[in-house]
Protein backbone atom coordinates (compact mmCIF):
# COMPACT_ATOMS: atom_id res chain seq x y z
CA UNK A 1 0.00 0.00 0.00
CA UNK A 2 1.13 3.79 -0.94
CA UNK A 3 1.57 6.06 2.00
CA UNK A 4 -0.15 9.70 1.15
CA UNK A 5 0.92 12.64 2.80
CA UNK A 6 -1.49 15.92 3.13
CA UNK A 7 -0.78 19.27 1.79
CA UNK A 8 -2.83 22.55 2.08
CA UNK A 9 -4.34 24.57 -0.54
CA UNK A 10 -4.38 28.64 -0.34
CA UNK A 11 -8.66 28.14 0.16
CA UNK A 12 -7.73 26.23 3.56
CA UNK A 13 -8.85 22.53 2.44
CA UNK A 14 -6.37 19.70 3.23
CA UNK A 15 -5.28 17.81 0.37
CA UNK A 16 -4.17 14.51 0.27
CA UNK A 17 -1.29 14.10 -2.19
CA UNK A 18 0.02 10.88 -4.03
CA UNK A 19 2.50 8.89 -3.26
CA UNK A 20 4.98 10.29 -6.12
CA UNK A 21 4.22 13.79 -4.20
CA UNK A 22 2.51 15.55 -7.16
CA UNK A 23 -0.56 17.44 -5.96
CA UNK A 24 -3.44 16.15 -7.78
CA UNK A 25 -5.21 18.16 -10.08
CA UNK A 26 -7.24 21.10 -9.20
CA UNK A 27 -9.21 22.06 -12.09
CA UNK A 28 -10.75 18.62 -12.80
CA UNK A 29 -8.75 17.33 -15.38
CA UNK A 30 -9.17 13.41 -16.31
CA UNK A 31 -7.13 10.41 -15.40
CA UNK A 32 -6.66 8.87 -11.82
CA UNK A 33 -5.12 12.51 -10.42
CA UNK A 34 -8.92 13.98 -10.17
CA UNK A 35 -9.94 11.19 -7.63
CA UNK A 36 -9.05 13.62 -4.72
CA UNK A 37 -10.22 13.88 -1.38
CA UNK A 38 -10.53 17.25 0.46
CA UNK A 39 -11.44 17.87 3.78
CA UNK A 40 -12.85 21.17 5.27
CA UNK A 41 -11.12 23.07 7.99
CA UNK A 42 -13.72 22.39 10.71
CA UNK A 43 -13.83 19.07 10.12
CA UNK A 44 -16.87 18.37 7.58
CA UNK A 45 -16.05 16.70 4.32
CA UNK A 46 -17.05 18.72 1.33
CA UNK A 47 -19.67 17.25 -1.45
CA UNK A 48 -16.57 16.52 -3.65
CA UNK A 49 -14.08 18.10 -6.10
CA UNK A 50 -16.47 21.07 -7.46
CA UNK A 51 -17.74 23.65 -4.44
CA UNK A 52 -21.48 23.50 -4.26
CA UNK A 53 -21.48 26.55 -1.28
CA UNK A 54 -22.03 26.55 2.30
CA UNK A 55 -24.02 23.32 3.77
CA UNK A 56 -27.46 24.14 5.12
CA UNK A 57 -28.76 22.34 8.08
CA UNK A 58 -32.56 21.59 8.79
CA UNK A 59 -33.75 21.82 12.02
CA UNK A 60 -35.16 18.23 12.61
CA UNK A 61 -36.14 19.20 16.53
CA UNK A 62 -39.37 20.89 15.50
CA UNK A 63 -42.17 18.76 15.90
CA UNK A 64 -45.36 20.98 15.14
CA UNK A 65 -47.02 20.35 11.90
CA UNK A 66 -45.65 24.16 10.49
CA UNK A 67 -42.50 24.77 10.25
CA UNK A 68 -41.18 28.30 10.16
CA UNK A 69 -40.56 27.56 6.32
CA UNK A 70 -44.57 26.47 5.82
CA UNK A 71 -46.21 30.00 6.65
CA UNK A 72 -47.96 30.80 3.95
CA UNK A 73 -47.19 33.93 2.11
CA UNK A 74 -49.77 34.29 -0.60
CA UNK A 75 -53.28 35.73 0.44
CA UNK A 76 -54.83 32.26 -1.09
CA UNK A 77 -53.00 30.16 0.82
CA UNK A 78 -53.51 32.47 4.41
CA UNK A 79 -56.98 31.61 3.91
CA UNK A 80 -56.71 27.71 2.84
CA UNK A 81 -54.87 27.62 6.15
CA UNK A 82 -57.14 29.48 8.51
CA UNK A 83 -59.91 26.92 6.11
CA UNK A 84 -57.88 24.08 7.21
CA UNK A 85 -57.27 24.99 10.80
CA UNK A 86 -61.35 25.53 11.31
CA UNK A 87 -62.59 22.15 9.37
CA UNK A 88 -59.38 20.55 12.01
CA UNK A 89 -61.82 21.73 14.93
CA UNK A 90 -64.55 20.76 13.77
CA UNK A 91 -63.82 17.68 12.60
CA UNK A 92 -61.98 16.64 15.89
CA UNK A 93 -65.36 17.51 18.01
CA UNK A 94 -67.22 15.14 15.42
CA UNK A 95 -65.14 12.16 16.00
CA UNK A 96 -64.62 12.79 19.87
CA UNK A 97 -68.58 12.94 20.44
CA UNK A 98 -69.13 9.44 18.11
CA UNK A 99 -66.29 8.33 20.40
CA UNK A 100 -68.15 9.17 23.47
CA UNK A 101 -71.53 7.89 22.15
CA UNK A 102 -69.61 4.63 21.19
CA UNK A 103 -68.48 4.22 24.84
CA UNK A 104 -71.90 5.43 26.27
CA UNK A 105 -73.30 2.28 24.24
CA UNK A 106 -70.80 -0.15 25.28
CA UNK A 107 -71.05 0.40 28.91
CA UNK A 108 -74.76 0.10 28.76
CA UNK A 109 -76.33 -2.54 30.16
CA UNK A 110 -80.09 -1.25 29.30
CA UNK A 111 -81.28 -2.68 25.47
CA UNK A 112 -83.85 0.11 25.12
CA UNK A 113 -80.95 2.42 25.79
CA UNK A 114 -78.74 0.69 24.03
CA UNK A 115 -81.15 1.03 20.91
CA UNK A 116 -81.40 4.38 21.31
CA UNK A 117 -78.00 4.99 20.97
CA UNK A 118 -77.37 2.59 17.96
CA UNK A 119 -79.94 4.96 16.11
CA UNK A 120 -77.81 8.46 17.03
CA UNK A 121 -74.84 6.86 16.63
CA UNK A 122 -75.58 5.72 12.83
CA UNK A 123 -76.89 9.14 11.99
CA UNK A 124 -73.89 10.64 13.40
CA UNK A 125 -71.58 8.16 11.63
CA UNK A 126 -73.47 8.78 8.44
CA UNK A 127 -73.20 12.65 8.94
CA UNK A 128 -69.29 12.40 9.69
CA UNK A 129 -68.61 10.06 6.30
CA UNK A 130 -70.69 12.20 4.26
CA UNK A 131 -68.91 15.14 5.48
CA UNK A 132 -65.40 13.47 4.94
CA UNK A 133 -64.56 13.54 8.65
CA UNK A 134 -64.20 9.87 8.04
CA UNK A 135 -63.76 7.38 5.47
CA UNK A 136 -67.58 6.04 4.24
CA UNK A 137 -65.92 2.99 4.58
CA UNK A 138 -64.52 3.34 8.19
CA UNK A 139 -68.37 4.59 9.12
CA UNK A 140 -70.05 1.36 7.49
CA UNK A 141 -67.39 -0.79 9.35
CA UNK A 142 -68.42 0.98 12.86
CA UNK A 143 -72.14 0.79 12.39
CA UNK A 144 -71.15 -3.47 11.68
CA UNK A 145 -69.41 -3.57 15.00
CA UNK A 146 -71.38 -1.77 17.23
CA UNK A 147 -74.84 -3.62 15.77
CA UNK A 148 -72.89 -6.99 16.28
CA UNK A 149 -72.70 -5.98 20.02
CA UNK A 150 -76.08 -4.45 20.30
CA UNK A 151 -77.35 -8.08 18.82
CA UNK A 152 -75.24 -9.94 21.69
CA UNK A 153 -76.62 -7.49 24.03
CA UNK A 154 -80.47 -8.41 22.73
CA UNK A 155 -79.57 -12.24 23.15
CA UNK A 156 -78.62 -11.84 26.78
CA UNK A 157 -81.90 -10.62 27.76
Amino acid sequence: MKSAAAGRRSDGCIVMLRASGSPPSLTGGSGPRTNVTKYRSAGNVSPGPQETGPRRSFDTTDTTRRGASDVPTTPSAKKRLRQSEKREKRNKSVRSSIRTMTRKLRSTDSLEEAEELLDELYAALDRAAGKNVMHPNKAARKKSQLAKEVEKLREES
